[in-house]
């Protein structure tokens, strides 16, 4: 990479942190501003922010060898679990949960299902369950985020991921929610605006058969 190209990353980096300075007062107000950023980020940010962790390369290669394999039908498997499923999910389970004004879906079981023997149960195993989840996903992006930056960056697959993982952790810990969303919104927008400046450039670039 050019020198240009280690100046942006430092530079986003570097931004990232100082928006986790920034809001890092209102967040650490409450718990309920630090968890759910005092329900005052609007849908579109949310949306944004879900959507980002699901833009990538690998969704994009599993689109295309499904329109590959079969054709135009193959949309309806996405209108499947990307519409409905989500339509599902904003229109009852999302405003369900929003008015339970709960902070963690370890204290959603406890909401859901009672404060006696059976709720303390589905709190204790959804807690479980969280911490062999996470655990694992952040070994899985420890390992995958390493080897993908060690491509472009001059240092080891485990000091690029360490270094990755520590701004990301230093951001979310002083901005908590709002800091995680708005990232995600930024990156939102990054990803988009390349996404048609390479389809632009891949369009112009054909040739007639």
């Amino acid at each position: 990479m050019d020198l240009l190209d280690y100046l942006f990353i430092a530079s986003y980096l570097s931004f990232l942190v100082l928006l986790g300075f920034v809001i890092r007062k209102s967040a650490a107000s409450s718990l309920e501003s630090y968890f759910l950023a005092n329900h005052k980020l609007s849908w579109v940010y949310l949306a944004m922010s879900g959507s980002v962790s699901n833009f990538d390369i690998a969704g994009t290669m599993f689109i295309t060898s499904l329109l590959y394999l079969l054709g135009m039908k193959s949309m309806w498997v996405h209108m499947m679990w990307g519409i409905f499923m989500g339509a599902f999910f904003m229109s009852y389970m999302g405003r369900w949960v929003w008015s339970s004004r709960v902070l963690t879906p370890a204290e959603w079981m406890r909401f859901r299902f009672g404060h006696g023997a059976g709720g303390k149960f589905a709190q204790l195993t959804y807690a479980i369950m969280a911490i062999v989840t996470l655990a694992s996903s952040i070994g899985y992006a420890f390992q995958g985020v390493g080897k993908f930056a060690s491509i472009y960056l001059p240092y080891s697959p485990h000091t690029c991921a360490l270094w990755i993982i520590g701004f990301t952790t230093l951001y979310a810990l002083l901005g908590g929610f709002q800091a995680v969303v708005l990232s995600d919104v930024i990156q939102t927008l990054i990803l988009s605006i390349s996404a048609l400046i390479i389809a632009g450039i891949a369009w112009y670039s054909l040739e007639p058969a």
